[in-house]
């Protein structure tokens, strides 16, 4: 009897005990996501900008910062363009409605040329977004950096043009539609000198950045709450804005030789963590470089107007110098006739009076076939 109760009860702890592991090892499986995985960062270099950037624009060679990259996008400006503002637990992050917007957008800084317009220079520093803040006045505004720029002592109105900053009033502030709100940028002049910089910087990865105006500021000026969503790191290129995470391509940096350099002697790169140039030993490898096409003038050459040429007029031979003489004319001397009598009406009286001509009366063709007519009839009466 005790042999049969027993095969039950050891058939129900197997059962448990397979339940149990059944259910431990659910538990401990993660569900995977084929978009991010924030276990997975995979490295970045110039030939990840280069390749993913390049179907979208055209790299050039810069004389002052070496290969940079302009956006076939017509009439862009960067942090204007078909995006707007987030804030994130990195502060406000520019979040961007192009797929390549991972890459120019955090990383790097931007520049303007009036032949090119707006080039990013490759960077390898991420931020939620590489620009200046001012407020003031019911104002806030930003300013893309250009390379050189430093975050701890703030842009001032001599360094960053005043054309190059935006502004909106502060209670559209993270408004999804924010490029419905730009203020004219003939008022910037007078917009700036009412505004201060914002000196609000955090820190990623030893790299500094303005995170943008306090959480509290923008929510008594808007009058409602600031989300904040969540920076998860995407495994591939692109970036995506869901209900509370800002998912984007956030890859580990490998500062290799496979840099942009400046030319000239010495091999000099942008590094935004020093905010200064920084000189470095490298090695050329052209088999890891791709290779890129060779990019025309930067300044158009055209061919210069055909100047019209003048008639050949030979030279006249000089003359040795001769008298000028007028040739003499005779005139003809008028001599007053002397006793001539003179003549006047009370001298000579009108004998006879003027007649005057008969009028000819023109008669009217009628008239005058009555008039035959009545001259024929008296001619016949007399016959």
């Amino acid at each position: 009897m005790k042999t049969y109760l027993s095969i039950p009860i050891v058939a129900i702890l197997l059962a448990l005990t397979a339940s149990s592991c059944y259910v431990s090892q659910g538990i401990s499986q993660p569900v995977q996501d084929d978009y991010y995985n924030n276990n997975v960062q995979p490295d970045l270099s110039f030939n990840t900008f280069y390749n993913e950037l390049s179907p979208f624009g055209r790299w050039i060679d810069y004389p002052q910062y070496g290969q940079v990259w302009v956006s076939y996008e017509s009439g862009f400006i960067p942090y204007q363009t078909s995006g707007h503002w987030v804030y994130t637990n990195y502060g406000w992050t520019w979040a961007s409605n192009y797929s390549w917007g991972w890459a120019p957008f955090h990383y790097g800084r931007w520049d303007y040329d009036p032949f090119y317009g707006w080039f990013w220079v490759p960077g390898y520093d991420w931020a939620p977004a590489w620009v200046s803040w001012r407020t003031g006045g019911g104002y806030y505004g930003w300013a893309p950096l250009a390379p050189g720029f430093n975050i701890t002592i703030g842009a001032t109105f001599g360094n960053i043009p005043r054309e190059r900053w935006c502004f909106i009033q502060d209670r559209y502030m993270g408004y999804g539609n924010i490029n419905r709100y730009y203020i004219n940028r003939s008022r910037n002049i007078t917009i700036i000198n009412n505004t201060t910089i914002i000196n609000n910087t955090n820190i990623y990865n030893n790299s500094r950045y303005s995170s943008g105006p306090n959480r509290s500021d923008v929510e008594r000026s808007t009058g409602r709450p600031v989300q904040t969503f969540q920076v998860r790191d995407a495994n591939r290129p692109g970036q995506q804005l869901n209900r509370d995470n800002f998912t984007v391509y956030r890859p580990s940096v490998v500062k290799n030789n496979n840099v942009p350099t400046k030319p000239g002697n010495s091999n000099t790169i942008i590094d935004n963590r020093n905010e200064r140039p920084i000189t470095r030993p490298t090695i050329p490898n052209t088999n890891s470089i791709p290779i890129r096409p060779q990019e025309p003038e930067r300044r158009p050459n055209f061919p210069a107007p055909a100047i019209p040429q003048r008639p050949y007029n030979p030279p006249r031979p000089e003359q040795p110098n001769r008298p000028i003489t007028i040739p003499q004319t005779e005139r003809r001397q008028v001599v007053p006739q002397q006793n001539q009598p003179s003549y006047s009406r009370q001298q000579y009286p009108q004998t006879r009076p003027i007649t005057q001509r008969p009028t000819i009366q023109y008669q009217q063709p009628q008239q005058r076939r009555v008039i035959e007519q009545r001259n024929n009839n008296e001619r016949r009466e007399r016959n």
